[in-house]
């Protein structure tokens, strides 16, 4: 009897550890899961529009989502009230687009996230 009660308390103390191992948030090395870097910058928008807006004054714009689209997956962030963004993106090509159907005026349309790289594109609307 007190080697069942032996064996139940080290089958409990086995299945802890290993609990306690994978609940790190972390994911374990080797697990197959890409790894992800990070993509940072600011959005702006102009001042003004039409003919010569291209000398107008910018503003920093909060709240703009950012789209990163691609065949691994998809992804999205919105700036704060700075502007600024940042989001960690598995390696691969993405095609940008700005919510609420504001039109890029400076800023890549795409990007390619390398493993270990962090890339700083920075948009203007």
């Amino acid at each position: 009897m007190a080697w069942v009660a032996l064996g139940r308390v080290i089958i409990l103390l086995l299945l802890s550890l290993a609990l306690s191992s994978c609940s790190s948030g972390q994911p374990p090395s080797g697990s197959g899961e890409p790894p992800t870097d990070k993509v940072t910058g600011h959005v702006t928008a102009l001042a003004c529009v039409g003919a010569g807006s291209a000398a107008c004054p910018s503003r920093p714009a909060a709240g703009i989502e950012i789209d990163f689209l691609s065949h691994q997956g998809t992804g999205a962030a919105v700036t704060d009230s700075t502007g600024a963004y940042a989001i960690e993106l598995a390696p691969g090509t993405y095609t940008v687009h700005l919510g609420g159907g504001q039109q890029l005026v400076a800023g890549p349309s795409s990007l390619e996230v390398k493993a270990g790289q962090t890339i700083v594109a920075d948009f203007e609307y």
